[in-house]
């Protein structure tokens, strides 16, 4: 057998277990199977009508020759025949070359594209080519040389706003050569209904002492007709008897959220959650929702669990509630020994001096499963788990690239690996490729029913896409970038990113954010250590139960200062970053407590100045940031009497009177106040 060959027989053996979802996870859980569930598929759409008039330029007007519902640039011209759009030679005329139409778009997701073929004389390193386009919104491949009829299109085009929209057929830098344009469209993707279960919220594991009550949101879009001619279905199924466990229904609604009682479940059974969309004239089902299957599963496995979540959306390590402070990584080899990982580690990054306990590098993913183990080993033994990388990254994803991907036995193994807790599979991708990493990550969760499948985003308004392949989402959010601007860079966007994240999952997942280490252009400057500390508690306030830093490696840490080695000025940068972690990580009891709103009563300026609160030691925990540019004078009224606040990490107080204080905040600045019940301080 060929190595073509057995690469896909490997491939289709990993795929056909994906389908089972059913693991055995050898010695931790003392030979029992713990299984998860989740989503069974990824939603397909109802394709809608094409938008565009006259979309094969078949139409043509009587004086002019041109398509009708066109506006084109003199390089463009219809050729009726063959019913297509012809550019050429765009050089020769001045301004942009483009055949536009305007169309009227409602908030939805949408496909673009056509048929493109070309004959296009471009230079070794050009970069002219011909494409269809949205301004702001979307782009498909651009398309240049020698090339037949072919489709060109992009999935997954995001419109949040009703408004109207140019869509383009461009000829990006005005080539030279001939291009044909045939049947472009623009349609709505419609999904009658979108399902997303709020809990369990942790791969459909209902644990047997956490609450019983299953509840999921439902949206109705109708193919047709106005929601109210039509009825939800909901049922729950035992998957091995098919007994009914739950049937009934309710009149649609634009959006609803649905719970039921589901104690009576048995342990260890997995169960089927099936929702249709009826017509009510007939009772016939217009479109069914994919499956979601639910397992009852015992609590106490969770001590077996290197990593789940619980109902309060906290990361349980072993069933141990747990922040994580984690770190990227690229550069470096591959070693053998657990002696030279350690001394690689501690010589190149010091990582060890860091209280990270969550690692990736990403230039790992086509490692060794022996220089993975010896790795994960002395991580482990520092208390660091490890996400071993598949990652997609922007429109790419290649499957036959990393050795989880393609071989079954690797990954087998390394899912076995106490110092794993996961899957890195996403880096800023496209939303086109969710459901080609949706069925990467159920394969992977197949694999390891204990663990994260991780990806960090890029565009906030795909982020809805992700939301049933991840088990946590993160954004990354960049915002230091150029000059120092007067007042300082706009840190807000970390609130908004980590924001989009935690309503896009409706407050039913853990969140992570990815924060900036790095300098993003030659001219940009470096975050400097407050505005490291004011990003990640902009990060917390917001919701999120993670973080990681980008980055200790190349492109960042690893080679910043430009004279290689622990220079001056990395030694400096990098203990910015450890002086921010060291002040979380002495936070660490109170940001693994549940979040109670209720010690806070209220405060001032409720737009620009963020809070979430929590409860440990005796103590309120207020972590408050300013997401405004402005400095803002704030009063907070806590549910009981106030003495000393300890501003934390400032070294400094504030005396209370009577349920209140007042503090400060510069633009983008964030203070956490600790509030003993004793009024004492702390």
């Amino acid at each position: 057998m060929g190595a073509i060959a057995k690469m896909w027989l490997r491939i289709c053996f990993v795929l056909a277990a994906a389908c089972l979802v059913v693991l055995t996870s050898g010695g931790a859980f003392g030979g029992d199977e713990l299984r998860c569930g989740g989503l069974t598929s990824f939603p397909q759409p109802l394709t809608g009508v094409n938008l565009l008039r006259n979309p094969d330029f078949s139409e043509t007007d009587p004086v002019t020759g041109q398509p009708v519902g066109w506006s084109m640039g003199p390089a463009f011209f219809a050729s009726p025949p063959d019913a297509s759009l012809v550019y050429r030679d765009g050089k020769r005329f001045a301004g942009a070359q483009n055949a536009i139409q305007r169309l009227f778009l409602a908030p939805g997701t949408y496909r673009i594209g056509g048929k493109i073929q070309t004959s296009l004389q471009i230079p070794p390193k050009g970069i002219e080519s011909v494409r269809f386009y949205m301004p702001g919104v979307a782009a498909t491949p651009g398309i240049k040389g020698e090339t037949s009829w072919a489709d060109s299109g992009r999935e997954f085009v995001t419109v949040e706003e009703a408004k109207e929209y140019d869509f383009r057929i461009e000829a990006y830098n005005k080539p030279d050569g001939e291009a044909r344009f045939g049947q472009v469209y623009v349609r709505r993707d419609v999904y009658p209904l979108d399902v997303f279960v709020m809990y369990p919220n942790y791969r459909g594991m209902l644990f047997d002492d956490k609450p019983q009550r299953m509840k999921f949101s439902v949206t109705v879009d109708p193919p047709s007709g106005d929601v109210s001619e039509y009825r939800v279905r909901v049922s729950i199924v035992e998957d091995e008897s098919g007994v009914s466990f739950y049937d009934h229904e309710v009149g649609a609604t634009t959006n609803f959220v649905h719970d039921m009682d589901c104690s009576g479940m048995d342990t260890g059974k997995r169960y089927a959650l099936k929702v249709r969309l009826l017509r009510t004239a007939d009772g016939q089902s217009v479109y069914d929702y994919p499956d979601y299957e639910i397992v009852k599963v015992p609590g106490a496995s969770r001590k077996n669990m290197v990593v789940c979540a619980d109902e309060h959306n906290r990361f349980l390590v072993h069933d141990t509630p747990t922040f994580f402070l984690g770190a990227y990584d690229a550069g470096m080899g591959y070693v053998a020994s657990e002696r030279q990982w350690a001394s690689q580690l501690n010589e190149k990054r010091r990582l060890f001096d860091l209280p990270v306990n969550l690692y990736v590098n990403y230039w790992y993913g086509e490692a060794s499963l022996e220089s993975m183990r010896t790795l994960m080993n002395v991580l482990h033994r520092n208390g660091i788990y490890y996400l071993q990388t598949g990652n997609a990254f922007a429109s790419h994803y290649k499957p036959d690239k990393f050795k989880i991907d393609t071989d079954p036995d690797y990954l087998s193994a390394i899912s076995e690996h106490p110092g794993l807790a996961g899957f890195y599979t996403a880096d800023e991708p496209h939303g086109t490729l969710a459901p080609v990493m949706f069925d990467q990550a159920r394969r992977l969760k197949a694999a390891k029913a204990d663990g994260l499948v991780f990806g960090a985003l890029l565009y906030p308004r795909e982020v809805r896409y992700w939301r049933n392949v991840f088990d946590t989402l993160a954004m990354d959010p960049y915002p230091i970038v150029g000059k120092r601007p007067t007042g300082g860079f706009p840190l807000r966007q970390v609130a908004d990113w980590t924001r989009v994240v935690r309503e896009a999952v409706m407050d039913s997942r853990p969140v992570m954010t990815v924060l900036q280490v790095f300098q993003q252009t030659s001219v940009s400057t470096w975050p400097t250590r407050d505005e490291l500390r004011d990003m990640s508690y902009m990060a917390i306030a917001e919701g999120a139960n993670g973080l990681l830093y980008w980055s200790l490696g190349v492109k960042a840490l690893a080679t910043t200062g430009g004279e290689g080695g622990w220079n001056p000025v990395r030694v400096a940068r990098f203990e910015d970053l450890a002086a921010v972690m060291r002040e979380l990580k002495g936070l660490e009891p109170a940001l693994c407590a549940p979040d109670s709103p209720d010690a806070l009563a209220a405060w001032d300026s409720t737009d620009a100045i963020h809070v979430r609160v929590k409860r440990a030691g005796g103590a309120s925990y207020i972590i408050a940031s300013n997401v405004s540019g402005e400095t803002r004078k704030v009063s907070f009224t806590c549910a009981n009497p106030v003495g000393e606040v300890t501003v934390y990490g400032e070294n400094r107080a504030i005396a209370g009177n009577a349920n209140a204080f007042t503090d400060v905040f510069a633009p983008s600045e964030a203070h956490v106040y600790i509030i003993s019940d004793s009024g004492t301080g702390n």
